[in-house]
């Protein structure tokens, strides 16, 4: 009974949709039920059967993520974000000495730049380490990859990117001149 009550609440709340949020709540609640109850086999059969006639969300973006993006449909739009990194990097390399408010603004620049050539999730981008994530076996001229293991990613799919030149110098550039400033030497990018 608590399972139907919580799907009802779910389906109420989203207006009888489907809703990302209620199916890993209905994935968690039927792992709950068959690992830490020990539900008997016929009642988790029922239970999977009152969850398939729970409406699932649909696939692809959701509308207010499909708005939020259709402003790059203008040309224009785009072309300031795509330019945004290079000028707020421009713009930090310019303060002499180099401080700490440009440090943020240069790791502002790179994180744009970055998930804008590799998209990741944003807990990945956190967890970047210059040495650990961005190899670069022909040293600091030569071609530079951002690098994560399955076991670093949501969907444990190995990531492997190839960063273009202008990126790679970025990178180079920012561990030089702006990552000593944040004070820290554990080698994380942000």
């Amino acid at each position: 009974e608590a399972f139907k009550d919580i799907q009802r609440q779910l389906l109420a709340e989203h207006d009888g949709a489907g809703s990302y949020w209620g199916e890993g709540v209905r994935k968690c609640l039927m792992t709950v039920a068959k690992h830490w109850c020990r539900i008997s086999d016929d009642r988790l059969k029922e239970l999977r059967h009152l969850s398939r006639r729970v409406p699932r969300p649909e696939p692809g973006l959701t509308p207010k993520n499909r708005q939020a993006l259709r402003q790059f449909d203008d040309e224009a739009n785009l072309a300031r974000l795509l330019h945004l990194p290079a000028r707020l990097f421009r713009e930090a390399l310019r303060i002499q000495p180099a401080n700490l408010k440009a440090a943020r603004q240069a790791q502002i620049a790179l994180a744009i730049e970055l998930l804008l050539n590799c998209p990741i999730r944003g807990a990945n981008l956190l967890s970047l380490q210059l040495d650990r994530h961005i190899l670069r076996p022909a040293g600091s001229r030569g071609p530079a990859f951002l690098c994560l293991e399955p076991a670093e990613v949501k969907n444990e799919q190995r990531i492997d990117f190839e960063l273009p030149d202008h990126l790679r110098d970025m990178i180079n550039t920012y561990a030089k001149r702006f990552l000593p400033l944040f004070g820290g030497p554990d080698g994380f990018l942000f």
